[in-house]
């Protein structure tokens, strides 16, 4: 270890910061695979319901249902 002491201070920092990039992305790497992956049940469907009847009707407008969670981006 006293090598590692002796290494000029720019390549200890450098050193330092490669390692530190390396435990970064593992950790990037890592987390996604434990994260519960969301059921499509869960995720916001939509449909949308228009009816008219008679003569000279004008739809003006759409009705949005929402079912379920809304996401939130």
């Amino acid at each position: 270890m006293e090598w590692l002491m002796n290494l000029n201070p720019t390549v200890f920092a450098a050193l330092i910061a490669a390692i530190a990039s390396v435990i970064v992305a593992l950790i990037k790497v890592i987390i996604p695979l434990f994260k519960k992956s969301e059921n499509n049940s869960t995720k916001a469907t939509s449909s949308i319901n228009q009816t008219v009847t008679g003569n000279g009707n004008t739809v003006i407008g759409v009705q949005n249902n929402i079912k379920g969670e809304k996401d939130e981006q």
